[in-house]
C-alpha cells in the first residue's frame, strides 16, 4: 500500500467516524404538556427508541404544573417513542399501568441548517393511547400550546 492510498483512506475513516459521532452527539427536546384537567396528578414519560424499546430519557410534569422539557442525546434518523404513567392512580389497576403513545415521532436524517437541537411535543393524555379519565374532570380539558422550547433539566 502506498502511502498516498494509505492517507486517502485514512481521510474517509476519519470522515466516516466524525459523521456517526454527530449523529450520536444530536440533542433532543421533548416537551410534555399536560391536559388541563390533570392538575392533581403528576405525569412520568419515558423516552423510548421505537425499532428496540430502549430507553434514552425520562422526566416528570408534576402535579400542579402544566409542562416540562426533557432533555436526551438521540441520533438523527431515529424513532421515538413514548411511554406514561401517572399518579395518583384513581381506578383500581391502573397504579402501574404503563400508556404508549399514539404516534412515532421520527427525527430527520438531516437537522436544517444552524439547528443545534430537535424539538417535539406530546399532551398528557391526549397523544396516548387508552388512559382513562379523572373523576373530577372538566368539560373544558385542553393543552396549552408550548411556549418556547429550553431544556429544563
Amino acid at each position: 500500500m502506498t502511502i498516498q492510498n494509505f492517507l486517502k483512506k485514512s481521510v474517509f475513516l476519519g470522515l466516516v467516524l466524525s459523521s456517526t459521532s454527530f449523529a450520536a452527539d444530536t440533542k433532543c427536546i421533548f416537551r410534555l404538556v399536560k391536559n388541563t384537567c390533570w392538575d392533581n396528578y403528576s405525569a412520568t414519560v419515558t423516552i423510548i427508541k421505537a425499532h428496540n424499546l430502549q430507553e434514552i430519557g425520562s422526566g416528570t410534569v408534576p402535579k400542579n404544573q402544566q409542562q416540562s422539557n426533557i432533555s436526551f442525546p438521540c441520533a438523527l434518523g431515529e424513532p421515538i417513542s413514548l411511554r406514561a404513567t401517572f399518579s395518583p392512580a384513581f381506578w383500581e389497576g391502573t397504579a402501574e399501568k404503563k400508556y404508549m403513545t399514539k404516534r412515532v415521532w421520527d427525527i430527520p436524517l438531516h437537522l436544517p441548517e444552524k439547528t443545534q437541537k430537535w424539538e417535539m411535543t406530546a399532551c398528557f393524555p391526549d397523544d396516548f393511547q387508552s388512559v382513562p379519565l379523572p373523576p373530577t374532570m372538566g368539560t373544558n380539558c385542553h393543552c396549552e400550546p408550548p411556549q418556547d422550547i429550553s431544556a429544563d433539566k
